[in-house]
């Protein structure tokens, strides 16, 4: 299974119009970025995963709250949705310096004309999740004391 880069597409102008000139697999790429990829692709798993498993314990963290309200269970979800915020920031800008920008700048010294890089899904999956998990410690942050309320 393969993270980070899956593949790249770029057009040269023909007398039939754009012409794909090259489809990349993890198989056959051949030129320096792709290594610089795979490694960020790499690292942003792991990153990601541990994000998952602090998300996970601070959910939980949560619930033992809402049934025995304690303080350290407060401060416990509140710096795991941080963790969490912080490793999906550091994730996003794992790829934006270690894959990204390395491709912009291949692609820029190459002589191949025009060209066009974007960011895709994963990259905005990991915006929102640093957001959303930001957002989850400021409000764990912000619940007056140990009281739960229900109604």
């Amino acid at each position: 299974m393969n993270f980070g880069l899956l593949g790249y597409i770029y057009y040269e102008k023909g007398s039939s119009g754009d012409q794909v000139k090259k489809l990349w697999s993890d198989d056959d790429c051949s030129s320096e970025p792709c290594d610089k990829c795979k490694d960020a692709g790499d690292a942003i798993v792991s990153f990601m995963a541990f994000g998952l498993l602090s998300a996970l314990i601070a959910i939980w963290a949560v619930y033992l709250r809402k049934k025995s309200p304690a303080a350290w269970k407060k401060c416990l979800s509140v710096i795991l949705c941080g963790v969490c915020s912080g490793l999906a920031f550091i994730s996003w800008s794992t790829w934006v310096g270690g894959c990204h920008e390395e491709w912009y700048d291949y692609m820029k010294n190459s002589n191949s004309g025009k060209f066009e890089i974007t960011l895709d899904a994963g990259f905005a999956v990991a915006m929102v999740a640093m957001v959303f998990a930001a957002l989850a410690s400021l409000n764990e942050c912000c619940v007056k004391g140990n009281v739960v309320q229900t109604y």
